[in-house]
């Protein structure tokens, strides 16, 4: 190997290095999220004495989903059933319910898509 080889050598096991790691890693940012909930999923607990707010990774809803087939997400604080989706606002941080055909935050009236 010659000198002007080495540099070349040295960039190029970087790069498969760096391609390797990204690609056992999963390829994205999110860690135990996707693109489309980069935060996780929110829930609103549905028994008005507790109402507590919490947040699942899709890593944790997904495991939910494998070991407690067919059965609702129960809030951790209560135990009980439903927990009810939300939408936490990109503009004034409000959680609400999250409702089809509402696209504004009910609070600051601003986009909850962030567009």
């Amino acid at each position: 190997m010659t000198k002007q080889q080495i540099p070349v050598v040295v960039t190029v096991s970087a790069l498969v290095l760096t391609l390797v790691i990204w690609w056992f890693r999963g390829g994205d940012s999110y860690g135990d999220n996707n693109a489309n909930f980069p935060d996780g999923v929110i829930w609103l607990c549905g028994d008005d004495a507790c109402n507590h707010v919490f947040a699942m990774t899709m890593a944790e809803l997904g495991e939910h989903h494998e070991t407690h087939y067919g059965e609702p997400v129960a809030c951790p604080k209560c135990g009980k059933t439903p927990v009810i989706r939300g939408v936490k606002c990109l503009h004034c941080k409000t959680i609400s319910i999250e409702q089809r055909g509402i696209d504004h935050c009910p609070s600051c009236g601003q986009r909850l898509s962030g567009n």
